[in-house]
């Protein structure tokens, strides 16, 4: 399994992220993730972009960041772990949050492009596709 560590520390965090390549664990666990997003009410003909964006963020990034981060922090006003909540992502540092989501998508670029083709669906969000692969021996 390959890892990547991000070190960040401001004001508030002190915490190191050891991100990794998806399991089979840290796939459904982004799952459940997205289906709870989904549970949420959502009318996008009727949401403004900010909202919309605010959809992206908590429906893609914020589920595959938690799935397959392992958290440590040290001495600091604030910390992150796996129970952060999709509301407390948002307020997070932009410089960690796009440092972090790199290294996820690129760990696990299975998962960037079912991201990227999603965000194309004219701004409304999907749902989770039950596409079957298969695998050729």
């Amino acid at each position: 399994m390959t890892t990547k560590v991000i070190h960040f520390k401001d004001d508030d965090y002190d915490v190191t992220l050891t991100v990794r390549s998806a399991t089979v664990l840290d796939g459904m666990t982004r799952s459940v993730l997205i289906a709870q997003m989904f549970a949420q009410p959502f009318d996008a003909s009727k949401a403004e972009v900010k909202a919309r964006l605010r959809r992206v963020l908590l429906l893609h990034t914020h589920p595959a960041c938690i799935a397959v981060t392992d958290f440590e922090n040290k001495e600091a006003k604030k910390f992150l772990d796996a129970t952060l909540t999709p509301e407390d992502f948002l307020g997070l540092p932009e410089v960690l949050v796009l440092e972090w989501e790199n290294v996820v998508f690129e760990l696990n670029p299975h998962w960037e492009s079912e991201r990227s083709s999603k965000e194309e669906t004219k701004g409304e969000a999907v749902e989770p596709s039950d596409k079957k692969t298969s695998t050729k021996s």
